[in-house]
């Protein structure tokens, strides 16, 4: 055998081996597309309505505006209704949202739905926000990658979305001291009113809340806690002149709040 015949039938080896790992590529892009697409009109799309809706009724429950607060009566039922969805579709979620789905659905099968109605259990309302974050993300995530994402729904997850990063952050920097779950809750109209106009929120606490569970893991490097708490203070600082635009008194009693507990911190 020749070189030029050696080199062309090494050549042609190379062309099939490439066109087949080439194949490989694109059919797992199309079967994970599939997937997805599949997840998004299982899970996601189903679901996503009603855990706006337990965020939103609970926000409004716990609301210190006498014109916007309302009775939520029916938690048990909205959770029972998001918990039903998503067993029945539980091979289409994420990791992550698996994880939480299971801390949540443990809780509840051990203690029913009474803690649900109290405001003094902190405990539970820190499983439902975190499993209420993950479902969030996670539909973003796969509406994006989809390019099916809806405005209107887009429009009413902002500020829920916003707000279960918002709590999940202020549980994370206080989650030693004596605070109900109903005094984040009651800024909710609040997140809201600041949601509003376009701005960066959801990415900023997004990147400040990485930031700090990171520093947490790394517990040996105290000056880089203390910078993602300091951080973190900042950012809720902030948010609170925004708060203040429509309530000035409101946004001073949550000021008040931090001072008292990042004083106590230190």
């Amino acid at each position: 055998m020749d070189i030029t015949t050696a080199i062309t039938i090494i050549g042609s080896f190379g062309a099939a081996s490439t066109a087949q790992i080439v194949n490989h590529i694109l059919t797992q892009k199309r079967d994970e597309k599939k997937y997805k697409k599949e997840a998004l009109q299982n899970l996601y799309s189903p679901t996503i309505l009603e855990v706006i809706k337990f965020i939103e009724f609970e926000g409004y429950n716990c609301c210190a505006n006498p014109t916007i607060r309302s009775e939520f009566e029916d938690k048990d039922v909205i959770l029972n209704n998001i918990i039903d969805k998503v067993e029945k579709n539980l091979k289409y979620a994420e990791a992550e949202l698996i994880n939480g789905y299971y801390s949540l659905k443990n809780y509840i099968d051990q203690n029913g739905y009474e803690d649900f109605y109290n405001p003094s259990n902190r405990f539970v309302w820190d499983l439902v926000v975190e499993f209420s974050n993950l479902f969030f993300k996670d539909y973003v995530l796969i509406s994006k990658l989809l390019k099916s994402d809806s405005n209107s729904i887009y429009t009413r997850l902002k500020a829920p979305y916003f707000f279960s990063e918002f709590y999940l952050l202020f549980s994370e920097c206080f989650a030693r001291y004596d605070f109900n779950h109903d005094f984040v809750f009651s800024y909710y109209d609040l997140i809201e009113f600041i949601m509003l106009p376009k701005n960066d929120y959801i990415k900023r606490i997004v990147r400040i809340r990485k930031k700090l569970n990171s520093a947490y893991n790394n517990y040996r490097d105290s000056k880089v806690l203390e910078e993602s708490l300091i951080d973190s203070y900042q950012f809720f600082y902030e948010l609170a002149d925004e708060f203040s635009i429509a309530s000035e008194e409101r946004a001073n009693k949550f000021k008040d709040f931090l001072d008292e507990l990042t004083q106590c911190k230190n």
